[in-house]
C-alpha cells in the first residue's frame, strides 16, 4: 500500500554485518590505499624517518585492516602488497612478499567479536605483524648476500620500529575503521 501511496521507507535500523557482502566499492577503496602506501613507503623513504626508522604503512594498514574488517583474504593482500614493495623499492624480488604475507598471516591472528575492533587489538596487531616482519626480512636480505648487522638489527632497530609502526597505527586507527563501516554490507535482522 505504501508503494501506492508514494510513501518512501525508512531504513531499517534493525541490521547486521553480513560476512563476505560487503559493498562492491570495498576491494577497489583498498587496492587504491594499498597502492599509495606502497608509493608513498618506497618513494619518502629517506625523508620521512622517525626514530631513524622509516614506518612501514603499508605493514600498518594491513595488520589494522586485519583487525578492523576480518578480511578473508588478507593474506593475498600482504602477498600483492608486498609484490608491489618489491617493485618500487628494488628490494629482492620475493622478500617483501614472503615477509608481508607472513607478517598479515601473524596480524590477523587471534581476537573475536567485540574486542577484535578496538584500538587496542589494532595496535596488538601491528605489533605482532612488525615483529614477524622484521627477522623474516632480515633473513631473506641475509640470503641474497646482503650484510647486516644482526646485534644492531635486533637490539634497536626492531624496537624503533614497532615503535614506530605503533605510533602510526594510532593515527591510521579512525581512518581505516571508518572506511571499514562505510564499505560494510548490511542485511536486516531475521527471526526465522
Amino acid at each position: 500500500m505504501a508503494r501506492f501511496l508514494g510513501r518512501r521507507r525508512r531504513p531499517n535500523l534493525f541490521a547486521r554485518p553480513v560476512p563476505g557482502s560487503a559493498a562492491s566499492s570495498r576491494f577497489y577503496f583498498v587496492l587504491i590505499l594499498v597502492v599509495l602506501a606502497s608509493m608513498l613507503q618506497s618513494s619518502l623513504s629517506s625523508g620521512f624517518e622517525v626514530f631513524g626508522v622509516i614506518p612501514d604503512l603499508v605493514l600498518v594498514f594491513l595488520a589494522t585492516w586485519a583487525a578492523v574488517s576480518r578480511p578473508r583474504r588478507i593474506m593475498l593482500w600482504g602477498f600483492g602488497a608486498g609484490f608491489l614493495l618489491d617493485v618500487l623499492s628494488g628490494a629482492p624480488v620475493g622478500a617483501n612478499m614472503l615477509a608481508l604475507t607472513a607478517a598479515t598471516f601473524i596480524a590477523s591472528m587471534g581476537g573475536a567479536g567485540l574486542f577484535r575492533t578496538s584500538l587496542i587489538w589494532a595496535l596488538m596487531a601491528v605489533f605482532l605483524g612488525t615483529i614477524a616482519y622484521y627477522p623474516i626480512m632480515m633473513l631473506l636480505l641475509a640470503t641474497h648476500g646482503q650484510s647486516l648487522d644482526w646485534v644492531q638489527a635486533i637490539g634497536s632497530t626492531t624496537p624503533a620500529a614497532v615503535a614506530v609502526n605503533l605510533m602510526a597505527c594510532v593515527f591510521l586507527y579512525r581512518p581505516v575503521s571508518a572506511l571499514e563501516r562505510f564499505t560494510r554490507g548490511r542485511q536486516p535482522y531475521r527471526m526465522s
